[in-house]
């Protein structure tokens, strides 16, 4: 998982899809990716990603999988 990461080798395929995980671009209330547990931005190519789900998410979005800070 490093290596995908650091590398941007592509998706793991382990990730849940953004269908199965309930994705959307749009935020609900205050749950959000940019305030997830899960977010982080890929280091080759600046963009935000999720550890549990596949491919690029936008940092407005929400999934029934978000996670905030405890």
């Amino acid at each position: 998982p490093l290596l995908y990461y650091v590398l941007g080798s592509g998706t793991p395929p382990y990730k849940m899809s953004k269908k199965d995980s309930k994705y959307t671009d749009v935020a609900k209330g205050r749950h959000k990716c940019s305030n997830c547990i899960f977010t982080y931005i890929k280091y080759v190519d600046n963009k935000p990603i999720c550890s549990q789900i596949r491919g690029t998410i936008a940092l407005g979005g929400w999934c029934k999988l978000w996670k905030g800070e405890e």
